[in-house]
């Protein structure tokens, strides 16, 4: 091998890193003319600093217009690292993660550089393994492992600590905290986002106060504390707005709006969200631009303000047809079919929400294949890397046969163990696979319920119906006013029923796919039975039938205000379907410490002993006509049952044959 002069040896690296320094300097030049320097350096470049220099940049211009060629200097350089061709820095280790990491995601080998950065930066004392430790932690973090993402981030605390860092505690307190949130431990991400701030305010550093700030209001969102989440929200923004960062703004806009959304301060919402969608637009944030307008939409559609929801409905059409990604054509047909259902046009309602179930199930299941993946993905690496170390310690020790026997009882102990425990998640995967699938199969059998229902017991009322008015259209000259009034009254009766069937029936849907949200508050339970009376009003009318509320306004109930009147409507409904004319319906209440009891009791035709079970067994769906012949499905009765059972309570019938019946339900305090 040659060697130069030390003259000579100092005068090349010192061209070379002119012009290296020169050419990334001069950043008003043509990319173009940059890369040819660059490659001319590196074909002539023998030193081993230049050359990550030169590869590094090379592989961050060509990033954005040749992929392949980009790929290239960057294997080039993880080989010359990995093979010991090139001596590096812990510094420009850990930027060769930083290179996998956010321009390739390719966390593995961020991670792999990573360790190498903190071997080296241990070796020399050197107090950036602390900063290395603690990306290691977040990025094992963002591959799932959560478990060693937290031992790696602790590791890093309990350095800077011994070693007196305080300046780099509010970040390893923050990555922690996005750590705990990404595996669901609020309580501890909550812990952490104030440990981060308190040390940057110890530390005078106010560097990563606003990220702690913003992401407090999003944990006391998820509490449901919405005014203390709007305070740390608001602190967090007027940093934001200060050091203007565009995309922070838009975040913090974003997050803002949805906090005003859920204290049901719609106007303020709309506000933020406009500033959100305003922002989108001028970063061109497609997926942030579609998320806004489908909250704004939602809006729209509380406020009633059709003429703003078809113009909004087309431009998240488009976003989602640009962005080609299933979660935004699962929220664009959620919305379709929650649109449609809400202007009563149920026939493009029930289009939409076959095409949202599609999506949604679709996606369930990519999720659970994704997951199968990684695993084997990481299987994969494991081996690949156990094999390298198994190479490297057989040229290293080829004369001591004993100790290398040993080494290889040891890794084939920790082969077996890894095997094993992949093969462990594996059949954890595969069984939540199979729940999945399980409840893939039973949305599916909700369906086909649904669609017999909707073919047997709204095909004969709405028949019926249709059949009176072709009637009323051809025959209604010879017909005198009695008969006339008999039609008018079947007509009506046969559309009470429908409306009513098919109310239960889109609740009862929306119970079995989960899609109702359970919110229960305190409630004067006299006003709700008032209401619920005032929807049965016309058929207990029809029939001289007293309902009278014996419930006293001192009565308090805590229940989900829509189900309780569901519940109710039912109940009530039934016992004027029930009771002969000129009788009465009582509706009356006790309480106790611990629950509220709420009484029906008419003074109807009453229940055979033996079709008592059959109430309230969803698969039976026992029905019966009325004393006016009054037809239902059976649904309505299994409908309070699912939503009694929300509110762990408790519903029963007691009835005499020929005296009445007397429905109870008790819901706790």
């Amino acid at each position: 091998m040659l060697y130069q002069t030390p003259v000579k040896h100092f005068s090349i690296f010192f061209m070379i890193m002119l012009l290296v320094l020169n050419i990334i300097s001069n950043s008003f030049s043509q990319d173009i003319k940059k890369i040819d320097s660059l490659e001319i350096l590196l074909n002539n470049s023998g030193l081993d600093s230049s050359k990550i220099i030169i590869q590094s940049e090379l592989f961050l211009l060509y990033n954005e217009t040749d992929t392949a060629r980009a790929n290239k200097h960057l294997n080039n350089l993880s080989q010359e690292i990995d093979n010991g061709i090139i001596t590096v820095s812990h510094h420009r280790l850990f930027e060769t993660g930083e290179l996998y990491k956010k321009h390739k995601s390719d966390y593995p080998n961020a991670i792999r550089y990573y360790k190498k950065a903190i071997d080296k930066a241990k070796s020399e004392s050197d107090l950036m393994q602390i900063d290395y430790e603690a990306w290691l932690g977040y990025a094992l973090s963002e591959m799932g492992e959560n478990e060693s993402a937290v031992e790696h981030l602790i590791s890093a605390v309990s350095v800077a600590e011994k070693e007196n860092q305080y300046s780099k505690l509010p970040l390893c307190y923050l990555l922690l905290a996005y750590t705990f949130r990404n595996s669901n431990n609020t309580d501890k991400a909550e812990q952490y986002y104030n440990k981060s701030l308190q040390a940057s305010e110890n530390s005078e550093d106010s560097t990563y106060i606003h990220f702690a700030l913003h992401e407090l209001g999003n944990i006391y969102s998820i509490k449901k504390e919405y005014q203390k989440a709007m305070a740390y929200h608001k602190k967090a923004l007027e940093i934001r707005e200060k050091i203007n960062n565009p995309l922070y703004l838009l975040y913090s806009y974003n997050d803002i709006a949805n906090n005003y959304n859920s204290m049901d301060s719609f106007n303020l919402a709309m506000v933020f969200f406009k500033k959100a969608e305003q922002l989108a637009i001028n970063l061109d944030e497609k997926w942030s631009l579609f998320v806004v307008s489908l909250n704004i939409n939602y809006i729209n559609l509380i406020f009633e303000d059709y003429s703003h929801v078809k113009p909004y409905l087309q431009k998240m059409q488009a976003l989602a047809e640009v962005l080609q990604t299933k979660n935004a054509f699962m929220l664009l047909y959620e919305f379709n079919y929650k649109y449609y259902k809400q202007i009563e046009q149920y026939k493009d309602a029930l289009k939409y929400f076959e095409q949202y179930t599609l999506y949604r199930d679709s996606i369930s299941n990519e999720k659970i294949q994704k997951s199968i993946r990684e695993l084997d993905k990481k299987y994969d690496t494991e081996k690949k890397s156990n094999e390298i170390l198994f190479k490297k310690a057989q040229i290293k020790r080829q004369r001591l046969f004993i100790v290398f026997a040993i080494l290889v009882i040891i890794m084939s102990l920790i082969f077996v163990l890894i095997v094993f425990t992949q093969f462990k998640k594996r059949l954890e995967a595969y069984h939540k696979l199979e729940i999945q699938n399980q409840k893939i199969i039973q949305q599916n059998a909700t369906k086909d319920r649904l669609f017999s229902i909707i073919g047997h017991d709204l095909r004969g009322p709405i028949g019926g119906l249709k059949t009176l008015v072709e009637f009323l259209l051809t025959d209604i000259d010879p017909l005198d006013k009695e008969e006339l009034e008999n039609i008018k009254r079947l007509i009506n009766q046969s559309a009470t029923s429908t409306y009513d069937l098919l109310d239960n029936l889109l609740y009862w849907a929306k119970s079995q796919l989960n899609e109702i949200v359970f919110s229960p508050e305190k409630h004067i339970l006299s006003k709700i039975v008032e209401k619920s009376i005032s929807v049965v009003h016309e058929p207990a009318l029809r029939k001289n039938i007293t309902i009278h509320n014996k419930i006293p306004d001192s009565i308090v109930v805590k229940a989900d205000k829509n189900m309780l009147m569901i519940i109710l409507r039912n109940l009530i409904s039934n016992a004027v379907k029930f009771t002969p004319a000129h009788k009465n319906v009582i509706v009356s209440a006790t309480e106790s410490d611990t629950k509220v009891t709420i009484s029906v009791k008419d003074d109807g035709v009453g229940i055979r002993p033996e079709n008592i079970s059959k109430l309230f067994d969803p698969h039976i769906c026992f029905r019966t006509n009325g004393t006016l012949g009054e037809s239902g499905s059976g649904l309505g009765l299994i409908l309070c049952k699912e939503f009694v059972d929300k509110h762990k309570g408790k519903i029963w019938v007691e009835s005499t044959l020929g005296e009445g019946s007397n429905f109870l339900i008790s819901i706790p305090k």
